[in-house]
């Protein structure tokens, strides 16, 4: 009786799975009819009767988004009587919803809207029933998302990047442009962020940007609870989007340890509750009394104001860099060469203080510029070696340095 029992709860098991299955598909394959096949949405009735408004839609994750907040600023001037709504990554909202360059934020999971078809009809539908009057999509390496978002507001005026293939197929991007009523083109000699944002905005119409007044993006200071730490501390945060991106966690060690043995300073590890074994294993490593581990316990905004505290910050090439540029924090990055010069290190149009730009570390390779396809590195698991092999000794000496131009310019 067992192998019959045991053939009957197989079989209703694969009955479910392909009910799923054909739901799912089913799904899919309506919202593909209301969206991007026919673009039925077109035809719906929304909520106001005239087009109005500007919708921005910056679907990156935090990293990205700082960068661009430099530009962001911009758009109120080149729109100073629109009503500005932003769609931003939900794991940027909350930071999104502290600053003054727009009305609205809309926030936007973009992990279900790439996999929940469900999920996608109704944030579509939600920019679609806003009628808004210009839609703009400024993120220079699109995805499909990000096209889609901007497509379903059905503004008359769609403008975005003509951008690069990072993110998206030719063939894909071959459809998703004619989406767009004008594509602003990319300037060969702007290769990093900064001053790719910038190019954009000036495209616009915003001509003198960045010549005057931006130099990196600033982010104001923000009423929080208050965090008992003990200064001064230096923020370790050893995570990073990629596992492959991470210094080895047994380096982050070593360089607590000097950092608390002979510079003084406590250790506060940061990141998100995907990176509390790596800081707890830091942890370990350290007097009890010089540690306190943070991962995956505050908020975006206590995470900012925490690294604006700080005396010093180091990390992977993540988005706490960007957010320490953002408030003037000394900080150290141990930077591969995947996209070297592109996001890191900051050469902005407006000259910066040393003591202004994150500091870089680097194992320089030749096959630097590599956009992340590794073929040299030992396995998959392993870290890409222009990272795994950056010597502890260099990146300490980067740290020193970053707290002494601090002193300096104090």
């Amino acid at each position: 009786m067992l192998p019959i029992k045991r053939k009957f709860r197989s079989g209703v098991w694969r009955a479910k799975q392909a009910t799923i299955r054909g739901y799912n598909a089913t799904i899919k394959y309506i919202v593909e009819l209301v969206t991007d096949k026919f673009w039925l949405l077109d035809y719906l009735p929304t909520f106001f009767k005239s087009k109005q408004g500007v919708l921005l839609v910056r679907l990156d994750l935090i990293g990205d988004f700082v960068l661009w907040l430099d530009s962001a600023q911009a758009y109120r001037r080149l729109y100073p009587s629109e009503k500005v709504t932003l769609a931003v990554n939900s794991a940027c909202e909350e930071l999104a919803k502290t600053l003054p360059h727009w009305d609205k934020v809309i926030g936007v999971n973009v992990h279900q809207l790439r996999t929940n078809y469900l999920y996608r009809l109704r944030t579509l539908f939600q920019l679609r029933w806003c009628n808004f009057a210009v839609a703009i999509h400024p993120t220079f390496s699109r995805e499909l998302v990000g096209d889609l978002a901007t497509r379903a507001s059905f503004a008359p005026v769609r403008m975005g990047y003509e951008g690069d293939l990072n993110n998206i197929p030719t063939n894909i991007k071959n459809i998703t442009n004619c989406w767009y009523t004008k594509l602003i083109n990319n300037d060969p000699k702007q290769t990093m962020e900064l001053n790719i944002n910038a190019h954009f905005v000036r495209a616009l119409g915003c001509d003198k940007f960045l010549s005057h007044v931006a130099s990196i993006p600033k982010i104001p200071l923000q009423r929080i609870a208050e965090i008992a730490l003990e200064y001064p501390y230096a923020i370790v945060a050893p995570g990073a989007s990629w596992s492959r991106k991470q210094w080895p966690i047994e380096q982050f060690l070593k360089l607590a340890q000097k950092l608390v043995s002979q510079r003084g300073l406590k250790i506060v590890l940061c990141g998100s509750s995907d990176d509390f074994l790596l800081c707890e294993h830091i942890s370990k490593g350290l007097p009890a009394n010089c540690v306190r581990n943070l991962a995956g316990k505050t908020t975006l905004t206590e995470y900012v104001e925490i690294i604006r505290s700080a005396t010093l910050l180091v990390c992977n090439d993540s988005a706490p860099v960007h957010i320490a540029a953002a408030t003037h924090t000394p900080s150290v990055c141990i930077l591969g060469g995947g996209h070297f010069g592109r996001f890191l290190p900051y050469t902005p149009e407006v000259p910066l203080a040393s003591s202004q730009a994150p500091l870089v570390v680097t194992n320089r390779m030749e096959c630097f510029g590599c956009k992340w396809i590794c073929t040299i590195a030992p396995s998959a698991d392993a870290a890409v070696p222009c990272v795994q092999f950056v010597p502890v000794g260099d990146v300490y000496a980067a740290c020193i340095d970053a707290i002494s131009s601090t002193e300096r310019g104090a």
